[in-house]
């Protein structure tokens, strides 16, 4: 028996473009971040990778992938900034 259907269910909509603004609203994730760096003594990374686990990393072709990779993909641009008080989310593009 399949369940498949030609609906998409809902979660998987478009997400709907907002406006441009200086700075925008944290999303849960991002406050979370957003409150370990804050708050916590030494956070560690929040999202890392173990490069020692490479046996022999070439850094200059490393470092231009990183730098690809951060050009390509907006929300890697994305710092946190405060305005009255509250954390916000600015892209630098």
């Amino acid at each position: 028996m399949s369940n498949k259907t030609d609906t998409p269910p809902d979660f998987l909509s478009e997400i709907p473009k907002v406006s441009d603004q200086d700075s925008y609203e944290l999303s849960p994730a991002q406050m979370g971040n957003w409150l370990m760096n804050t708050y916590l003594k030494n956070p560690g990374p929040f999202n890392s990778c173990i490069l020692s686990t490479i046996p022999e990393l070439h850094v200059g072709i490393f470092m231009e992938a990183l730098e690809t990779l951060i050009k390509r993909h907006e929300i890697l641009l994305n710092t946190f900034t405060l305005e009255a008080g509250t954390p916000r989310v600015v892209t630098t593009l």
